[in-house]
């Protein structure tokens, strides 16, 4: 069935983006952040065209498959924004040193643009 082939492509897709969290790598979550776009953009897809009555067996395990690979994706993600926000803060009390109360110091990072049309 084309559903259960759709999801199984997206949920090998989202876990090729949880294997380049897991290696570690300094720029693997910008990386990743296209791998991800491209599983969005085919499960948008797929939903157009997947009914419930339309869905076998094999594509509703593949479909419990691709929402654990999201879930693990996304904790991933969250410890490596954790794992940075950490660094931030040892940065901060580096170059600015410690502020009132024992909060570390205001340090402006590289800033970044986001721009979706």
């Amino acid at each position: 069935m084309p559903g259960s082939d759709d999801l199984r492509a997206c949920a090998d897709t989202v876990e090729s983006a949880c294997s380049v969290l897991i290696e570690g790598a300094t720029a693997a979550p910008d990386g990743c952040t296209g791998v991800l776009q491209s599983a969005v953009e085919r499960l948008a897809a797929l939903q157009l065209r997947l009914t419930e009555e339309s869905a076998s067996a094999e594509a509703l395990e593949e479909a419990w498959r691709l929402r654990r690979s999201i879930r693990r994706a996304g904790a991933l993600l969250e410890n490596a924004a954790a794992y940075h926000r950490g660094w931030t803060a040892v940065l901060a009390v580096k170059a600015a040193g410690y502020g009132p109360g024992g909060v570390p110091g205001d340090v402006v990072p590289a800033s970044r643009v986001w721009v979706e049309a």
